[in-house]
Parts: structure tokens; C-alpha cells; sequence
């Protein structure tokens, strides 16, 4: 607790005058003038342990410990993180936010309850309802104007984590009216007073705020209308007022964390009025935490650090009292200065405003994509200049250029949070200006002061809509004018240089303006989210951050290579994003964890053998991504995002064969049969094998890529892809004659099937495994033409023959798992007799099956089952073994993914229409794609 806080009642001992004054002012009252209290912990404690956390008298007897009050918390952060909001937050550390107000609505008190779970103890922060904050529509307003409207908590919490920069978990607000009867309702508050507090009781001539010990230093037990008197008496300075209420919350949670019985009856009468947006699964998840919580310590926060009034400082500096909440909330070894990188990824630098900026071209192209960024530690600007026809991924639409997704009326939020993705940057607002809009900006601006050559001169003198003759050397050139020169600079190898050159002498050119004027003149003609006062504040600090010669790069060319096709700019992305970083940060950037980057730990193979040998139509993208072919949509791939939870088609035609290793796609196109990669790095499709003769069974491993062609084996080495000039040649691998079936991988080992000369005792062609030139690993059959699927996984071999399902092993043992029909029949009950009622006629064909991890997914009969091989390993019941899964009709391609099973199934349209399936391994629901 602070104790050396400025109090008015040192003042009197040092006045005598003063305090004979301000004793006869006090007793002309008839009563104390009823202002709002400012405590709030009361109410924390109240709702937080007993109403609305579920607990119980015997659980806080198990939890209240003696506490101890610390002058500061413990500095550990493990857990703090900076979320995707701006918000700095910790799942160990829960705020509440607690506001108390009277009757008549006047301002009162604002607290902050942490209960820091890491730490075992609260930390309270309270706030001076005197400080003047920004509101979401940039207005500035005291706090104490919350309690002088509607009580509207969501207000009060969106307030204080806009200013502050934590997040609050909810809010309690209660009326002092009803504390007033809770304390009451206990017998009273016990309190430690000062002499000096003790004379407070003494300046009042109501009964009331008679003190039973007398008006002298102790321990006092306080009435709920003397503990109110205590936080409302006017005597001092506001932040006076201020600490004593957050003393009087101290002493209510003591009392209140170490008498349970005390607790008992304070929140009884409390608690019916305590409205708040915590909802009972927070609430009783939160009780759940409480139940070990030790309460090692009680420390104590006011925002700002000191009295603005005695000295203490400006009250307006809200960044340095964020930063003092901050680090006495999570901790004060919490980076809150320089560059961090978020929850979301995203580099950010509390000193660094990036601007993006889109400008349109008369045909609505854009002409510029643009990023300003201002430093405003070392007072610079750096310019980042994208190329307008760069491809990037954006969300819900897909691969687009980057100047396209600016190009529609508001779709400037669209484009930051394209340009955020793509390259891992903070944008902290946005600019977008059509051509009309633009043009007209630039004459309000005054023009755009240039050296024209004599043949741009000429040429803008005979450009259509550029009025007069443009004289050559020093002009300024209107907006038309000016595009006009940047259009005839097209195609040049230094045009995206005139684009910045024209841009910064723009600059330039407004600091001939009042910035206050200019920003309310251009704000009406510009789509942004940058409000006029903000715009006021970047023209005011253009001068500074113009000072010194601005710093230029341009993405991609001074980061990477490029290619071009069908008009769009291809590049490697993320180095591209690892150049930005360090182009605006002067960091040396951490690689995104997405499929735009390598994984540290690449996968020897780039998709499961089970799914390779169903089609390979579903492969993991290792970033909560999944590729899929999409029947519906002419077999093309599509790649769904599941944290936004888009589709995104890749391809123009149907494919096959999906493989992913090191972020980068393989795939067989079956419109020309050729191998295809889409890389990581470049979003373009590069050929790697098209012959006369298509491929098929593709497998992409960390050494080779196996494929067939033409009945025969090839491998090529697997390089990394960049433009196509790095495929490696081919090679035709030696195999053991006869029709070639099949390729599998498995174990590390390339196996191949092919149909052996012998056949089994009834005839059905048998087929031999081999994974080399010797003797064959297996020999089985699958039925009379050799039709039913066949699986390797985990050195096991699986396979349906006759109605059965068979594993072969490497010692040689073949041995039956089950039968379709007992698959089938054991989903209908049994009668005594053995005889199954209304039992269905079973089909022994096995259409498709895979299997992963023990289990087993397979259609027969028109139905999918899920088979739990484990289970049947331990000759448990048909029943608990197998699950019928939501779908009926035809299946083929069964794929499994790390969260779904896909599947191609013509459902009960008899053939007629085939769609793409996934399905949850939890099997609740078969979803349409």
C-alpha cells in the first residue's frame, strides 16, 4: 500500500489556520455531500469467489489463506503474449474490471482486479476518474464520464483496453448504495486508521461518523455509512481520494480472503446486485483454478504513478501509464518496447506507424501499392514500393495481384490483411484513392512540383485531358498531368522509381499547407480508417520524418528473383517477407510457421501410402491446411484454410496424386497426364515430367519422385523448385517382369505389384510384391480380377479377397482380421436362435478402404464403417469394434487427414453425381465440398 501518498491532513498539522477554516466549512453542512465512492474490489471478490465462480463457504475455507500485502508483485511473465487485438494478455492472469457508482450517477470509482494464477495472488490497479483517455471515435473524455450515462460495461472495458493495451476478461459493476448494506450486513469493516484518517471521522458533525474507539490511531470497525464517508470526504486532491479508496478495498478483500464466514454474509447481500458480462462457463471454470489458489500476496497500482496535482506530472502521457499497467500486471520484464512479434505472427514496433497506401489508375488498375512506414525514434521514412501485378494469397478469393485486391471500393481492410499475411508486417492503417479522388487530392495539395524533359512535355501537351501546353523544365503538374507522365512512363525500367519520386516530392509539397486544414480538406476524398486528427498528426511530423533522404526498397525486386505468366509477377514470398522485416525493423526476422515456409522437420514422404494407394485426393498442408481434389468442381485442387475456414481453387483442371513435402504441392494433371509442382515460394506451376504417355501413381519423397509411365518405373531426384529450370532428368528403374499394377511406399522401401503368372486354387490371378529384382516379398490374391484394394502400412499387408479381409505379415503369416458380413450383420441384433431379423443381402466387393494409426475405414454394401483393428487384435465383440458411419452410397478415394476422413461418394443419386466428402474422425457428420 502506498503510504506516502500526499494527503491534505498532513497539511492541517502544518496549518492551523487552514484546518480551522476548513472544520468550520465541514460543520455548516448538514451531512456529507453523497458523491461516488471509488473502491472496487469488494465487488471482485464478491462475484468473482462466490456468486459467479460457484463457491461455496466450506470451499473458501479451504481456499482463504492469510495474505500478505507486497509493494510489488512478482516480475516473472512466462506466459504474456501479444494477441492479433494489440492486447497483451496472459491464460495465467484473469482482469476484471470492477466500477462502482451512487444513485445519482456521478462519477465514482474504476478498479482493476488481476488474479494471477501463476503468482497465487491479486494485484489491484486503480484508475483517476479525472484522466482524460481517446474514445473509439477519437474523442477525448474523462473517465468519470462512464458513470454519468447508461451503465454500459462493454464500454467501459472496450475503453480501457483501447487505452491501455491489456486485455480485460470482463467486468462487476455495483452501486455504492448496496455496498453501503454489504458491509452492514458483516458487522462492519475493520480498518487500520492513521491518526490522521482517524481525524478525518472528526470533522463531520454527524453521528454517523462517530468512531466507538474515539478519533485516534488503531484498529476501527466502520460502519457500511462511516466506510463510504471514508471514500467520499473532499479533502485533498482527487488522487488522495483515490488511495484511500484503494485502502478501504484492501481492508474489505483482508477481511473478507480471511473470515469466511464474514465472506458469507457479505456476498449474500451484495451479490443480487452486481451486474456484470461474465458468463457461468467462465465462471465456473474460473472456480475450478481458485480452489489451490495460495494468495501469497495483495499489491497495489494507481494510473497514474502519482499525484498530477502535487507535482507528480502530466496526466496526458497514456503511453508511459499503459506500459506502467502493463509491467505491473504481467510483470516488468514484459517487452513493450521495440520490435515484438504477436499472437498473430505479425512484426510490430510501438514507434513504427506503417501506412499502406493504394492509389488507382484512370482504367481503375492500380498504379501504386505503396507502404509508408514512420519511424518516429530516429524521425525517418521508409518507403516500400510493391510491384501492382505481384501475386499474393488472399483470403477467401485466393491467389490474386497485389494491386487487384485494392481495386474495389472498400476493399482497403481487404488488402492489409492480404499484405499482413503474405508478409508478416503490422499495417496500422490504411489509404485508398481512386483516380478521380486521387487526382482532385493532388490539386488540394497544390500539384506535384516537377522537372519535366522536354519530350514528357511535349507528349503531356498532346495528352487528351491535359489542358495548355506543359512547358518544359520546372513545372508543377496538375493531378491529371501528373498520371498522365506516369502513364507515359509505363513499361520503363524505372518506372516504379517515377512512382516514388512522385509520391515523395507530393510529400514534400504539403508542408506548404496548415496540416489541420489540409487533413479536414483531403479526409472527405479518401477511403480510409485513419481519423482527421491522426491525418493532422502524419502531415505535422512529415517535415521530421522528410528530413533525411527516405530509405526505398522495392518488393520483390530487392529481395528475390521473379517470373512472369499469363501477365501476373510470381516470387519467392517469404524471402520476400524476411527482406520486409528487416527492411523496416533492422531485425533479422524468425521464418513464418504457414505453408509458405519450409518446415524444420520436412517429411520423408509427401503423403501416407494409404492415401497414395485411394487416389491420393487429400493430403495435410503441415499449417492446419488441407489440398484436396474437389469432385463437384471438375476434379480441381483446392486448398481449405481451416482457421479462416476458406476454399481456395488452385488449379484450372482435374487432378490426382496430391503429394506435399517442404510446403511445396506435387500433383498429376489429368488433362495432359503430366507431373506438376506448385512451390511454396513462387505460387506458379512448374512443369516437371509431360511425355506423350501419362503418369500415375505419383510418390514424392525426400530423395526420389517414383512415378509410372507407360508400364514401367521412373524416379527423379527431388530438387527444390524454383522457375523449372532445376528438374532433375529421369531414370528408369529395373523391375521384375509382368503387368505392372501398382507402386506403394512403406518403411522407407519402394514397393511395386505386379500380376504373377500363377494363380490360386480357384483360379483368380495372384500378384507379387516386390520391392527389388529377387524373389517377390508376397504373393496373394484379391479376387478373380484382382479388382479389391490393397494396402501397405507399418510393414503389414492389407487386403480384400472373397469377401475377407486379409494381413500379411513379414514372417510370412496371412491371416483373415474379419469378413464383410460379419462387418455388416454385426450392427443388427441377434436372436436367441442365432438368426438375425430383417437381415439385409450382403455384397462381398470391398469398395475402397485405408487404414492409419490401428484403424480402419472402409464402404461395402453402400455403407462406411470405421474398424477399430486394436480392438479386434484383442478378439473383443464384433460391436465394439466397429462403427457405422454417417453416409450411404457408393465410396472411393477414402484419404485421411490429421482431423478428417475425404471421400468421393455418389451418395443416393446411383452414380449419377459424384461429390467430395470430409468427414471428422469422430464420424458425427459427412460434409459436401
Amino acid at each position: 500500500m502506498k503510504q506516502e501518498y500526499q494527503s491534505a491532513y498532513r497539511k492541517l498539522n502544518a496549518d492551523p489556520a487552514f484546518r480551522d477554516r476548513l472544520v468550520r466549512t465541514l460543520e455548516e453542512q448538514q451531512e456529507p455531500r453523497r458523491t461516488r465512492p471509488r473502491w472496487m474490489v469488494p465487488v471482485a471478490l464478491a462475484a468473482c469467489l462466490i456468486l459467479l465462480f460457484g463457491l461455496g463457504v466450506p470451499t473458501i475455507k479451504r481456499v482463504l489463506q492469510p495474505i500478505e500485502t507486497v509493494s510489488s508483485a512478482p516480475t516473472a511473465n512466462e506466459g504474456v503474449i501479444l494477441g492479433s487485438d494489440g492486447l497483451y494478455r496472459d491464460s495465467e492472469i484473469t482482469n476484471i474490471l470492477c466500477l462502482c457508482t451512487d444513485d445519482g450517477g456521478d462519477s465514482n470509482a474504476l478498479m482493476l482486479v488481476s488474479v494471477d494464477q501463476r503468482g497465487g495472488g491479486f494485484k489491484l490497479s486503480s484508475f483517476l476518474p479525472s484522466l482524460r483517455v481517446k474514445t473509439s471515435d477519437d474523442r477525448e473524455q474523462a473517465l468519470s464520464a462512464l458513470f454519468q450515462t447508461e451503465k454500459n460495461g462493454d464500454e467501459a472495458v472496450s475503453l480501457i483496453q483501447q487505452n491501455f493495451g491489456l486485455a480485460v476478461d470482463g467486468y462487476l459493476w455495483i452501486d455504492a448504495s448496496d455496498m453501503e448494506a454489504a458491509i452492514n450486513a458483516i458487522g462492519g469493516l475493520t480498518m487500520e486508521l492513521s491518526e490522521e484518517e482517524a481525524a478525518y471521522f472528526a470533522l463531520s458533525s454527524s453521528q454517523d461518523s462517530f468512531l466507538e474507539g474515539g478519533f485516534t490511531a488503531g484498529e476501527h470497525t466502520l460502519t457500511g455509512s462511516q466506510a463510504l464517508f471514508f471514500t467520499r470526504v473532499r479533502m485533498g486532491t482527487d488522487y488522495d481520494r483515490m488511495i484511500r479508496q484503494q485502502k478501504l478495498a484492501e481492508s474489505l478483500l483482508r477481511q473478507i480472503w480471511n473470515d469466511p464466514s464474514s465472506a458469507s454474509e457479505f456476498l449474500g447481500a451484495l451479490l443480487p446486485k452486481v451486474r456484470t458480462n461474465l458468463s457461468l462457463p467462465t465462471a465456473m471454470e474460473f472456480a475450478s483454478e481458485l480452489e489451490s489458489f495460495p494468495g501469497n500476496f495483495l499489491s497495489t497500482h494507481t494510473v497514474p504513478a502519482d499525484d498530477p496535482d502535487a507535482g507528480g506530472g502530466a496526466t496526458d502521457d497514456l503511453s508511459a501509464m499503459a506500459q506502467e499497467l502493463i509491467a505491473f500486471v504481467y510483470g516488468s520484464n514484459v517487452q513493450q518496447t521495440g520490435v515484438i512479434r504477436g499472437e498473430d505472427g505479425l512484426y510490430r514496433d510501438a514507434q513504427i506507424v506503417n501506412i499502406l497506401l493504394w492509389v488507382g489508375a484512370e482504367d481503375s488498375s492500380a498504379s501504386s501499392v505503396m507502404l509508408l512506414s514512420f519511424d518516429n525514434t530516429g524521425q525517418a521514412l521508409r518507403l516500400v514500393d510493391f510491384a501492382p501485378g505481384l501475386a499474393i494469397q488472399v483470403p477467401v478469393s485466393g491467389e490474386q495481384p497485389i494491386g487487384e485486391v485494392g481495386a474495389e471500393p472498400g476493399s482497403g481492410a481487404l488488402l492489409c490483411t492480404a499484405v499482413e499475411e503474405t508478409f508478416g508486417v503490422a499495417i496500422d492503417g490504411y489509404v485508398r484513392a481512386g483516380y478521380p479522388q486521387a487526382v482532385e487530392a493532388i490539386d488540394r495539395i497544390g500539384g506535384v512540383p516537377m522537372s519535366a524533359a522536354v519530350e514528357i512535355s511535349a507528349a503531356l501537351s498532346e495528352t487528351s485531358g491535359v489542358d495548355g501546353e506543359v512547358a518544359a523544365g520546372p513545372t508543377v503538374l496538375s493531378g491529371e498531368e501528373i498520371f498522365a507522365a506516369l502513364q507515359l512512363w509505363e513499361g520503363s525500367d524505372s518506372n516504379m522509381g517515377n512512382h516514388e519520386v512522385v509520391l515523395l516530392t507530393l510529400m514534400q509539397q504539403t508542408q506548404e499547407s496548415e496540416p489541420d486544414a489540409l487533413a479536414a480538406d483531403l479526409a472527405p476524398l479518401l477511403e480510409t480508417d485513419i481519423s482527421e486528427t491522426d491525418l493532422s498528426s502524419i502531415l505535422k511530423d512529415l517535415p521530421d520524418a522528410l528530413a533525411t533522404v527516405p530509405e526505398i526498397c522495392q518488393v520483390p525486386m530487392d529481395f528475390t528473383g521473379q517470373a512472369v505468366d499469363g501477365g501476373i509477377l510470381y516470387a519467392d514470398l517469404p524471402t520476400c517477407a524476411q527482406g520486409l522485416a528487416q527492411f523496416l525493423y533492422d531485425i533479422q526476422p524468425e521464418e513464418k510457421n504457414s505453408a509458405d515456409v519450409i518446415p524444420e522437420e520436412a517429411s520423408s514422404v509427401g503423403n501416407t501410402n494409404s492415401n497414395l494407394a485411394n487416389g491420393g485426393i487429400a493430403v495435410d498442408g503441415g499449417d492446419g491446411s488441407v489440398y484436396y481434389i474437389n469432385a463437384v468442381d471438375n476434379n480441381r485442387i483446392y486448398r481449405w484454410d481451416s482457421v479462416h475456414n476458406t476454399q481456395t481453387a488452385l488449379t484450372d483442371g482435374p487432378c490426382l496424386s496430391l503429394n506435399i513435402l517442404n510446403g511445396d504441392l506435387y500433383f498429376i494433371n489429368q488433362l495432359d497426364g503430366g507431373i506438376y509442382c506448385l512451390p511454396a515460394k513462387w505460387n506458379l506451376t512448374i512443369p516437371i515430367s509431360v511425355e506423350k504417355q501419362p503418369h500415375s501413381d505419383l510418390i514424392v519423397t525426400d530423395e526420389f519422385l517414383y512415378y509410372i509411365r507407360g508400364g514401367e518405373i521412373y524416379q527423379r531426384e527431388t530438387r527444390p523448385v524454383t522457375d523449372g529450370s532445376n528438374v532433375s532428368e529421369e531414370t528408369l528403374l529395373p523391375r521384375v517382369g509382368g503387368n505392372l499394377l501398382d507402386i506403394q511406399w512403406d518403411g522407407g522401401k519402394l514397393y511395386y505389384f505386379v500380376q504373377a503368372d500363377e494363380s490360386s486354387p480357384d483360379g483368380s490371378p495372384k500378384i507379387a510384391m516386390y520391392h527389388d529384382g529377387g524373389e517377390p516379398d508376397f504373393l496373394f490374391s484379391n479376387d478373380s480380377d484382382a479388382s479389391q484394394p490393397y494396402i501397405l502400412d507399418g510393414s503389414a499387408l492389407y487386403y480384400a479377397e472373397n469377401g475377407n479381409i486379409h494381413r500379411a505379415t513379414p514372417d510370412g503369416a496371412d491371416a483373415v482380421l474379419f469378413t464383410v458380413s460379419d462387418l455388416v450383420l454385426s450392427q443388427y441384433r441377434t436372436q436367441p436362435d442365432g438368426s438375425i431379423i430383417n437381415a439385409p443381402a450382403i455384397f462381398p466387393d470391398v469398395e475402397s478402404f485405408a487404414v492409419a494409426d490401428g484403424t480402419m475405414y472402409l464402404s461395402t454394401n453402400r455403407r462406411l464403417y470405421c474398424v477399430n483393428l486394436r480392438a479386434l487384435e484383442e478378439d473383443a465383440v464384433q460391436e465394439s469394434i466397429t462403427q457405422v458411419l454417417p453416409a450411404t452410397g457408393t465410396f472411393e478415394n477414402l484419404c485421411l487427414t490429421e482431423e478428417s476422413l475425404y471421400f468421393m461418394s455418389d451418395g443416393e443419386t446411383g452414380g449419377v453425381y459424384w461429390q467430395t466428402f470430409r468427414m471428422p474422425l469422430s464420424g458425427e457428420y459427412a460434409e459436401g465440398l
